[in-house]
């Protein structure tokens, strides 16, 4: 006699698999965010090795510093939201029982989706009007400000996913992942 395993739900599986393409872009976006980071160390030492050994400072790094920093900073946040990793207190929280404990946590969440989608939101508009304006960097060499200014909505928005995945309560989110 055999034994049939469950079949999961077709909602079950459908959450599973846009579970997963979340993870592939966090992945991708910590990607992003590690390689802005080292190309922003090669722009530094660079930048110091033409200055002080060949009296020859460039005029580009600190332009290309200041995006390669914004880009690093906002595409780690989605993997700092995956897993949990950000500072919380959480001292009141777990003082909880453990059912208005889960409740408390679920709504921190979810004011954590709230939060991120707003930003998201104020953000991508932002730089679709620094877009249609065509407004540019004060740089020693202008770039279109948008450049830097869109990928401020793209980490919030996978920062936001990641809260609601979380408060779904598919990761162990309050453990830390």
């Amino acid at each position: 006699m055999t034994t049939r395993l469950p079949v999961a739900s077709t909602g079950a599986r459908r959450f599973a698999s846009v579970s997963r393409a979340l993870d592939r872009l966090t992945d991708v976006s910590l990607w992003v965010s590690g390689a802005a980071l080292a190309l922003l160390l090669g722009c530094y030492v660079y930048e110091v090795a033409t200055r002080y050994f060949f009296n020859a400072p460039t005029t580009w790094s600190y332009d290309v510093s200041q995006w390669l920093f914004c880009l690093s900073v906002v595409l780690a946040l989605p993997q700092v939201t995956r897993k949990g990793a950000h500072v919380a207190i959480t001292i009141l929280v777990d003082r909880l029982p453990a059912v208005p404990r889960d409740w408390a946590r679920r709504a921190l969440l979810l004011t954590g989706v709230a939060a991120c989608a707003v930003t998201a939101w104020i953000c991508a508009q932002e730089a679709h009007r620094q877009w249609s304006l065509g407004i540019v960097t004060l740089w020693n060499h202008p770039v279109p400000k948008w450049w830097v200014s869109a990928a401020i909505p793209v980490g919030f928005l996978l920062s936001g996913l990641n809260f609601l995945r979380a408060s779904l309560g598919c990761r162990r989110h309050a453990e830390g992942g």
